[in-house]
């Protein structure tokens, strides 16, 4: 009878109390559109903010494009970070992609712990470049060697 005595007004102290700040979401993703040989690729870095645990660690990665699923692959994993890319993206898909710069991408991370629904904003596409920097050598120009243990004469 004594120990409900002192354990009920601490109980009732443990509920009034307001519960701690979340920390925020356990991951991070950022957002990037690749450009390789074959084509566009969307690049996701998932980023946690606490140690992964196998309980935590993102098992698959899906984006929203133009209304298509597309599912990302692991490409590297260390630490807290691991990066996720698509497959090169063609036809409507990869305009979809383009037309996505500077809006924001719905994606899709699976752990075994739950479903996490994350959103990143393209970076929109930079102007092109003023081109190159030096102008190019003549067409059959002959490139001056120098050659210092030859002395003119």
């Amino acid at each position: 009878m004594a120990l409900r005595r002192r354990l009920l007004p601490a109980l009732l102290v443990l509920l009034v109390l307001p519960a701690p700040a979340s920390a925020g979401p356990p991951l991070r993703a950022t957002a990037a559109v690749v450009r390789d040989a074959g084509g566009p690729r969307l690049q996701v870095v998932l980023t946690a903010s606490r140690a992964l645990t196998p309980r935590t660690r993102p098992r698959a990665v899906r984006a929203r494009i133009g209304g298509r699923a597309i599912a990302l692959r692991r490409t590297r994993a260390a630490g807290r970070t691991s990066t996720w890319r698509s497959s090169v993206l063609s036809g409507a898909s990869a305009a979809a992609l383009e037309a996505l710069a500077g809006k924001a991408v719905s994606l899709t991370v699976v752990t075994r712990r739950a479903r996490l629904r994350l959103s990143s904003v393209l970076p929109a596409a930079a102007p092109p470049g003023p081109g190159p920097l030096r102008p190019p050598r003549r067409a059959g120009a002959a490139r001056r060697r120098r050659r210092p243990w030859r002395r003119a004469a």
